[in-house]
């Protein structure tokens, strides 16, 4: 769950501080500085609690998900307050710690702990269903809810609205849990195997956290291309360490979590992934372009300075655009003083 891996983030580089995470090799990507349009809430009457999860609707209202209220904040485009959706609970319309939201088809979907909630755009509760695995992402697309999974063989189950689960696919890694000592096969499942989903409407992307492998499926599940990014030291130590030497628990409940990625999001046939801050704040890049049909980074992006990147922790990222055709990247973060969603473009 995206809630778990903020808590273990720790112990990033590998016990050395002086670690350099390089950049990977990105033939002909061209690199632009993003800038800060405009900081969000701007009312009083709204502040988080924690660095929200963030959805747009077709109108630009924003949703922001507080995982310690346990509500979502609806605000509209200029950042004022339109109402508070749910509250903390475990009954219809309740939420407990919840994790991901994604606006589908004039719905909110949201999933909290144990369950998958739906409201519509006004905040009315729809319905729910029960999950009973640990969830590592969420993405909603072709009235159906695709939910990557531990616990099952497959990596990605597939359930309709009222949580039938309809089918699974997606292969897991090949891992010797052996090397993992103290570790619950769990835990590790949703390690190794962690990423976030991305729907383009036609295709279900699976990007990993830990490699930046991605894998595009069709709707009915079938694998139809794949892609690994080469020639980087930061993702061959990660294989090195997570398939060959393993880590032992020594009791302090800490994970060493080297993730290459914190977020990702579909919009007019890219790709967008928001760098985690250990690989951003070293690579000098914090958002890459994706094309969805070679699946190579074409466009880098950048958002902080030198001076701004190390107290400056984003967690969440919607891309749309403006009137005039522009890219605009909302992008929630911890800023080293308040929790804050910013306009970049």
């Amino acid at each position: 769950m995206k809630i778990i891996a903020s808590a273990w983030i720790g112990l990033l580089c590998l016990g050395s501080s002086s670690v350099i995470w390089p950049s990977p090799v990105i033939e002909k990507a061209k690199t632009e500085k993003l800038n800060l349009a405009i900081s969000l809430p701007r009312d009083e009457n709204v502040f988080f609690q924690t660095t929200p999860f963030i959805a747009l609707d077709n109108e630009k209202n924003i949703y922001a998900l507080d995982n310690r209220q346990h509500v979502i904040i609806k605000l509209d485009s200029s950042g004022r307050l339109v109402s508070r959706i749910g509250r903390q609970g475990q009954g219809p319309g309740e939420l407990q710690w919840p994790a991901w939201i994604q606006v589908w088809n004039k719905a909110i979907f949201v999933a909290d702990n144990t369950s998958i909630s739906i409201f519509d755009l006004e905040g009315h509760f729809q319905n729910r269903f029960r999950r009973f695995h640990s969830l590592i992402s969420m993405a909603v697309c072709d009235d159906r809810v695709f939910l990557a999974e531990t616990g099952d063989d497959k990596i990605i189950n597939v359930y309709n609205y009222e949580g039938k689960k309809l089918f699974s696919f997606g292969n897991k890694y090949s891992v010797d849990y052996a090397i993992y000592k103290g570790w619950p096969t769990e835990a590790i499942d949703g390690w190794i195997n962690h990423g976030i989903l991305v729907c383009s409407g036609s295709k279900i992307y699976f990007i990993t956290s830990l490699f930046g492998d991605i894998f595009a499926y069709d709707l009915k599940g079938n694998l139809v291309a794949s892609k690994s990014i080469e020639n980087n030291k930061f993702i061959e130590r990660n294989r090195s360490l997570y398939f060959k030497k393993g880590i032992i628990n020594k009791g302090d409940g800490a994970f060493f979590h080297n993730k290459l990625l914190e977020d990702a999001c579909y919009y007019q046939g890219k790709i967008f992934v928001l760098l985690s801050s250990p690989a951003g704040n070293s690579c000098g890049e914090d958002i890459w372009e994706i094309d969805e049909r070679t699946l190579q980074v074409i466009k880098t992006y950048v958002l902080f300075n030198k001076n701004q990147r190390d107290k400056n922790w984003p967690r969440s990222l919607v891309v749309t655009s403006n009137q005039a055709g522009e890219n605009l990247f909302y992008v929630s973060l911890f800023d080293g003083d308040d929790f804050l969603i910013n306009i970049y473009k």
